[in-house]
């Protein structure tokens, strides 16, 4: 089974492309952590160095549901 999680910041302020940089890095972490498969299906950068303005992951494998619902919200 395949999911996919968008983060976004959003209309948010700067400091959110921040946040969702490191969103994206514990979500790719906590996904290797669980032996799943993600795939970075599109990534646009902020207008700072290191942030992420929005960013699209697919992730599979066995518990691919359990832990998309984990990051929903």
């Amino acid at each position: 089974m395949e999911r996919i999680i968008q983060i976004t910041a959003g209309r948010g302020p700067a400091e959110c492309t921040w946040v969702v940089a490191q969103v994206l890095k514990k979500v790719l972490e906590e996904a290797q952590g669980q032996n799943l498969e993600t795939v970075l299906l599109q990534r646009e950068a902020g207008s700072e160095n290191g942030t992420v303005e929005t960013a699209s992951i697919a992730v599979r494998g066995k518990n691919a549901d359990q832990f998309v619902d984990s990051w929903i919200g």
